[in-house]
């Protein structure tokens, strides 16, 4: 969908700028287009500039269905106070564009680490469960000695057996309570995000990603004639990470309160005591921005830099990912063989001996 999305505005700013209405461009757009949901919005986009709504309250809809976030509906708003549409439509293709790259690498950093983990635990899962259990009466029934590794495994299958359903009946309550905490708490929340945060490897690829979010977004608000206040508040709604947006609120009221961005950076990171997200670097790149009075540019500068790391950090997951799975389940998969195999030496010698 956000592919999509990022097509259709691509191709307004085009024929917009082509000196086209907008009702005549999103008509263009809508004939090349195959996703029935997003074809109906857009349809009735255009009914609604038909009937005489302004661009931006015509698209209030793409917000309400959480199509586009923060970023894209400020750019679109001040678009509409500005007059540059074709502008805005370039920018919001722009924005969804790598939002879209940084989510599809994510994705795919993590799919095979929890591919293998899922696949291991179902292997395992069926060997303890259904296979293992039918190979113990040829044990017992020939009086072989039982080893601690497969008594290991006995015990843990008479476990799933008898009280499987409960532990999965418990971890599902215990799910659900916690979600519903999670999305109605903000201070569980933030507790659960702040540990998050402090995971090794993780947080620093979580980190990069919003980094580079937060930077960009106010890179590009900015140029895009807002005020810096304005600026950090979209980024702080378009923010995932409620630790995070507690620190830029702190930062926020810094700066209302007349200090400089990068003196506001500085003073809630030696507030943090270690514990602030925002680096030493943040702070140099943005004054250099005061001085030069190019601080799009310096944001854009930290959004790049925090990109090249976000690559970077997802590689190495990626490449790190791939053994460690690889080894884990190699782990598992001959503990359980020496677990059946062992037995079935000492049976065989017992044969042998007879």
């Amino acid at each position: 969908m956000s592919k999509s999305l990022q097509h259709i505005f691509k191709y307004l700013s085009i024929y917009i700028s082509a000196s086209l209405d907008i009702s005549t461009s999103i008509d263009l757009v809508c004939k090349r287009l195959k996703h029935k949901k997003i074809l109906s919005i857009f349809k009735e986009i255009q009914e609604k500039i038909k009937e005489g709504k302004s661009f931006k309250d015509a698209c209030i809809v793409l917000k309400n269905e959480k199509m586009l976030d923060g970023v894209a509906w400020s750019l679109l708003s001040s678009a509409e106070h500005g007059g540059n549409i074709s502008g805005a439509c370039l920018s919001i293709s722009k924005h969804l564009d790598e939002q879209s790259k940084i989510k599809s690498s994510l994705v795919g950093a993590l799919a095979y680490p929890v591919g293998m983990f899922v696949a291991s635990i179902l292997m395992v899962l069926f060997l303890i469960t259904i296979a293992f259990p039918k190979i113990i009466p040829l044990f017992k029934s020939m009086n072989a000695p039982i080893p601690a590794t497969t008594q290991f495994l006995l015990n843990i299958s008479s476990f799933i057996s008898n009280w499987g359903v409960y532990v999965l009946m418990l971890s599902a309550g215990v799910l659900a309570v916690c979600s519903r905490l999670y999305y109605k708490e903000n201070t569980f929340k933030f507790r659960v995000q702040f540990c998050i945060l402090k995971v090794p490897i993780i947080s620093k690829i979580l980190l990069f990603k919003e980094y580079v979010n937060i930077a960009s977004s106010i890179s590009l608000l900015l140029k895009n004639n807002k005020t810096l206040e304005e600026s950090i508040l979209v980024a702080m709604e378009s923010c995932v990470y409620v630790p995070i947006v507690v620190e830029l609120n702190s930062i926020l009221q810094n700066i209302v309160s007349g200090q400089k961005i990068s003196a506001a950076f500085d003073l809630t990171l030696s507030k943090g005591k270690g514990h602030s997200f925002f680096s030493e670097e943040w702070i140099d790149l943005i004054s250099v921005g005061e001085i030069t009075g190019s601080l799009p540019q310096s944001f854009g500068d930290i959004s790049n830099l925090h990109a090249t790391r976000y690559k970077d950090a997802v590689q190495v997951l990626m490449r790190s990912s791939e053994p460690i799975a690889l080894c884990c389940t190699a782990v598992v998969v001959l503990f359980i063989a020496l677990s059946v195999v062992t037995p079935m030496y000492s049976i065989i010698q017992q044969v042998q001996g007879q």
